[in-house]
């Protein structure tokens, strides 16, 4: 796996990632295609899979065949519906906020690169109020560049700081392995069982506080010297110090989470380590 105590730059997929589109989605096409009489069937899993494709590839596989030339029509009604829909339906994935909030405290540059077009985006942003959460927000269409040259675009203009990608889709880890980054996946988007071979996958959003923490490249080296030093079924003794209110037992309580997730403790969990 590529490391990622180097990674100050998180770039983050739209759709699947940070946002819940696909009822909100469902809803606007739906109204339209009943208010134009367009006699098809669309579920949810139609939205999930098609969603990141492109509008063209999009609306080919949902119309019926008379009505295909007509998709950019479509298209522009079901854009009219959208700030309604997502006003009411669309919403951010659990823990969202919080853990952007965390991950900018720390220090990390956050990015957007989605496939959407520039009015999606904007839509987004302006019914979620992300705009303080990203340094750089980037699209496709705005930019006329495929995910791959725009991920490597935000990293350029961000000074080429060590970057990964977070998405929920093959074309992100591709973007990823494309720009020799590292790729983590959220198993709660839209994409298939495909994207288990990212570097990294997550489970809820909140799962990237674990990830990127500065405090575990530290953490893993406390680790090495425990295996090189700890005798068996002996206890080992770990002493913090530091001025009064320096974060010690802070340190502590995130120290004893590392090692009790360790794989190298085994059974052993924490009974024969002693902090002080």
């Amino acid at each position: 796996m590529k490391n990622i105590h180097d990674v100050n730059l998180l770039i983050f997929d739209l759709d699947g990632t940070i946002l819940k589109s696909d009822k909100a989605n469902l809803v606007a096409i739906k109204k339209v295609f009943s208010d134009l009489n367009v006699n098809v069937s669309i579920d949810i899993n139609d939205i999930r899979t098609l969603l990141t494709r492109s509008s063209e590839y999009f609306y080919s596989k949902i119309l019926p065949d008379e009505k295909i030339s007509q998709w950019k029509y479509i298209r522009g009604k079901v854009r009219e519906e959208y700030y309604t829909s997502f006003s009411k339906y669309g919403k951010l994935f659990d823990g969202t906020i919080g853990t952007l909030e965390v991950l900018r405290k720390r220090g990390y540059k956050t990015a957007i690169c989605s496939n959407c077009s520039d009015e999606y985006l904007k839509m987004v942003f302006s019914i979620f109020k992300l705009d303080k959460y990203f340094d750089s927000i980037e699209c496709t269409q705005r930019n006329n560049l495929n995910k791959i040259e725009l991920v490597k675009k935000i990293i350029n203009d961000s000074g080429n700081l060590k970057a990964a990608v977070i998405g929920d889709r093959e074309v992100d880890i591709d973007a990823a392995k494309n720009n020799n980054i590292p790729s983590i996946v959220a198993l709660y988007g839209f994409g298939p069982e495909e994207v288990k071979c990212a570097d990294i996958t997550i489970n809820k959003f909140s799962e990237l506080l674990g990830i990127f923490d500065r405090k575990n490249f530290i953490f893993e080296k406390m680790l090495e010297e425990i295996k090189l030093r700890k005798e068996k079924n002996k206890p080992f003794i770990i002493g913090i110090n530091g001025i009064y209110t320096s974060g010690k037992t802070y340190f502590a309580k995130s120290l004893e989470s590392y090692l009790k997730s360790s794989v190298f403790l085994g059974s052993l969990i924490l009974n024969n380590f002693l902090m002080t």
